[in-house]
């Protein structure tokens, strides 16, 4: 295949590069597929999303092909994506010819999007060389690949990025498999704990609202700190309209180290000693929660590992209740693993208010 390079302008006003190369190039209608390199400020990864007019199966596979260093993607990007009134250059492809692709796009600094600052002595390098290695592994695989029929598909898959350890990729139908086993495990969690006597119901109400409490304590002291940072300490960041001020990772460690503070004095106070009394409120509250998500969005069921692996360790809990609970550490760090890139990202994207979201999933991850 031809590598055709095509560069766009005029996207703010309409994506009018874009409709003028499709509606009025003559190669618009030998395009097979599209590499759209995008950046909504001056920093950070190159985030993967896919975008078709079908399925994105075939693409996602193709990109874990290609094995590019240092992926950052998750399924549940191209389902909110789908949800928002955006578009990108990608959009005009799919819309007018049909012609699938994958977006990569960083969003750090974007206090710089659209001012003076939004030059190339504010571009980050590494962010630049991400976008360029995701390229230099896509070329070599898209360039002797039929894009005829092997990125063509009518299927979605799961997918997600665990940090230092790469790339995870499902088929769709394992959407409900993970809803089933977490809810299975729940299930034997429940039965196994009631039969053992080791789930007492009065130790259940007090750790559920020991958690709930800390869970609040958590969320309104990160919109205090948000309040006093905005109102106080620096109301000039009000003037930022894309919501994500200077130093904001500096901010979002700090809220969420802040959050932290609860569940480790309440809960931890409350309740000196793991067992299943203490971990089943935080669980089955994020299992309800992430299965609604997951019957809605598909892509966003991987959240439910975290919770699977909870069930696990109590399990383990409760047929050798010393070594569940040395092995408490790891089911923590593989759930904070899985949720870390959401933890970051959502604040970035959706401005520093937001981040007493992150500081629930991480005080819900750790309880």
């Amino acid at each position: 295949n031809d590598i055709v390079v095509v560069f766009t302008d005029g996207e703010e006003l309409g994506l009018l590069g874009a409709h003028a190369f499709v509606e009025q190039h003559h190669l618009a209608d030998s395009i097979g597929l599209v590499l759209n390199f995008e950046a909504r400020g001056t920093s950070g990864p190159a985030i993967m999303w896919p975008e078709s007019s079908s399925g994105t199966a075939a693409m996602v596979s193709l990109y874990e092909q290609a094995e590019a260093e240092f992926p950052v993607t998750s399924s549940l990007i191209y389902e909110v994506y789908k949800l928002l009134p955006n578009d990108t250059d990608l959009t005009v492809f799919k819309n007018l010819k049909g012609i699938n692709g994958l977006n990569f796009a960083f969003i750090d600094n974007h206090y710089n999007y659209h001012t003076v600052n939004d030059d190339f002595n504010h571009l980050s390098y590494n962010s630049l060389m991400h976008q360029g290695l995701q390229l230099s592994a896509l070329l070599p695989l898209v360039a002797n690949t039929n894009l005829n029929t092997q990125v063509q598909d009518t299927q979605d898959s799961i997918y997600f990025t665990i940090p230092m350890l790469g790339m995870v990729n499902w088929p769709t139908f394992a959407s409900t498999l993970i809803i089933i086993t977490a809810w299975l495990l729940f299930t034997l969690t429940v039965i196994i704990g009631i039969k053992s006597d080791r789930i007492n119901s009065k130790k259940i109400m007090k750790s559920t609202f020991s958690w709930l409490f800390s869970s609040l304590l958590s969320v309104l002291l990160v919109l205090f700190l948000i309040h006093v940072l905005y109102q106080w300490l620096e109301p000039q960041h009000n003037d930022i309209l894309q919501g994500y001020p200077y130093l904001g990772y500096g901010y979002l460690l700090s809220f969420l180290l802040a959050a932290l503070i609860s569940p480790f004095i309440v809960y931890g106070n409350r309740h000196k000693t793991l067992d299943v009394n203490t971990a089943l409120p935080a669980s089955t509250t994020w299992l309800i929660a992430f299965s609604i998500l997951s019957l809605k969005l598909p892509g966003a069921s991987y959240l439910l590992l975290p919770v699977i692996s909870a069930f696990i360790m109590m399990l383990v809990i409760l047929f050798h209740e010393k070594t569940g609970s040395s092995l408490s550490i790891i089911f923590a760090v593989f759930g904070l693993l899985i949720v870390s890139l959401l933890l970051t990202l959502l604040p970035v994207a959706l401005g520093l208010k937001s981040s007493w979201i992150s500081a629930l999933l991480l005080t819900w991850c750790l309880t």
